[in-house]
């Protein structure tokens, strides 16, 4: 399965909406989840509106306990602080 549509390097709807949950649930802004994407801040906000209204959470913390207890959560990385290594665990 393709991503990317085109040669555009805009990611397909389909894909980039639980990607961009992933990535909100992680911490990430909408700002820094429109550039990674290649997606206007507006669309990420509709993106979780949505994601938001169909899993029944109202806000960022509900989310990652959604995903994270459906195992569909990635472990965060310093890609998302800024180093992308792994976050280490005390």
């Amino acid at each position: 399965m393709t991503l990317y549509t085109g040669g555009s390097g805009r990611f397909v709807a389909s894909a980039a909406a639980p990607i961009a949950a992933q990535a909100a649930a992680r911490g990430k802004t909408n700002k820094v989840i429109a550039s990674e994407l290649g997606l206007s801040e507006h669309t990420v906000k509709n993106y979780l509106f949505r994601a938001f209204d169909k899993l029944g959470v109202s806000n960022r913390v509900e989310l990652l306990f959604y995903l994270t207890s459906r195992g569909q959560t990635a472990e965060p990385t310093r890609a998302d602080t800024g180093d992308g290594e792994p976050v280490e665990k005390s």
